[in-house]
């Protein structure tokens, strides 16, 4: 998160810890397919519902949070089919996302995708050796 109070890692085995830095507190998420990428909401640590988004070699983006009342894992689909996702970054209220189709835009405040960014075609270089690296270049761009 923005403050630098939780890290998240996901595995090949479908599990995404989130941990406390300074805390003892973990939490695990465990899902069918394997993870490639996790992005915590800048104020995880503030919000109760705690989101993050997570995704993997064919399962598209989700994200996810708890409950209100329940406190159980809530799981949205934000999109399916783009194949492996290669990076997801969470900056203010848009997340970008890079997957074998192209780049994605979402806006996590009004939960509608902004823009999408296709892929530009490469015939000579086979698609699974060409991945995104996604970075933000401040809080306003």
């Amino acid at each position: 998160d923005r403050a630098g109070e939780h890290v998240a890692a996901g595995s090949a085995d479908g599990t995404v810890t989130i941990m406390g830095v300074y805390t003892k507190a973990h939490t695990v998420h465990t899902f069918a397919q394997s993870i490639r990428s996790v992005a915590l909401d800048p104020l995880h640590g503030r919000r109760p519902a705690c989101p993050f988004l997570a995704g993997g070699a064919v399962d598209g983006v989700r994200r996810c949070s708890r409950g209100r009342i329940t406190k159980r894992p809530k799981v949205e689909e934000l999109q399916t089919g783009g194949g492996t996702l290669h990076d997801i970054q969470w900056r203010g209220g848009l997340v970008a996302w890079a997957d074998d189709r192209g780049a994605t835009v979402y806006d996590a405040r009004k939960a509608t995708i902004v823009t999408q960014v296709s892929r530009p075609p490469c015939p000579t270089i086979h698609p699974s050796l060409l991945t995104w690296a996604l970075c933000w270049a401040s809080d306003t761009d």
